[in-house]
């Protein structure tokens, strides 16, 4: 059985009780395991959370209007529920993609796991539910007898745009570091 949400948070932290003024006990946690940071200088962390975030963005972007377009791929009740699928996992990995690229230097276990692998792998899901609407609507397409048009094309595009997300962040190396309260 996995741990829970509390118990992988706070890997190794340690816990101290302290008396307070009130006559409570409070506790306080002190991280001590080793810090992971990113192999980059500020200015590249800057450029990558900005390319990160743009490629999302343009990707999501892309995919939307692909979606919103006139044709007969869009009716297709597959090609919906990848769409929908595809818009689902889109919003899931915003989360992880904003604590990797707007987080903190130096991260705690918790940070780097919940950040850089959940990153790599939210984007690389949302990839493959993009690339596979693409697919479905191909597949409409030349069921209901038309040329793939604009709409297939907006979604493998936007497909790529996640993919290079996930790509980016799976090369960015990460190092251990001593962590003075250790």
């Amino acid at each position: 059985m996995g741990k829970s949400f509390f118990h992988r948070y706070f890997e190794d932290y340690t816990e101290e009780k302290i008396p307070g003024s009130d006559g409570k006990m409070h506790i306080t946690r002190t991280y001590r395991g080793f810090w992971y940071a990113p192999q980059l200088t500020q200015g590249q962390r800057i450029l990558r959370a900005a390319a990160y975030l743009l490629l999302y963005a343009g990707g999501l972007t892309l995919f939307i209007l692909g979606a919103m377009r006139p044709c007969a791929c869009n009716v297709a009740w597959y090609v919906a529920i990848a769409t929908g699928l595809s818009l689902f996992s889109a919003l899931i990995e915003l989360i992880p993609l904003c604590g990797c690229a707007l987080g903190k230097a130096e991260q705690t276990v918790y940070q780097y796991r919940s950040g850089h692998r959940t990153c790599v792998l939210w984007a690389r899901i949302t990839a493959g539910c993009m690339a596979s609407t693409a697919l479905l609507a191909i597949l409409a397409t030349l069921l209901a007898g038309e040329t793939i048009g604009a709409a297939v094309l907006l979604f493998a595009l936007g497909a790529l745009c996640e993919a290079a997300v996930g790509e980016a962040e799976s090369r960015v190396s990460y190092e251990r570091r001593h962590n003075a309260n250790a």
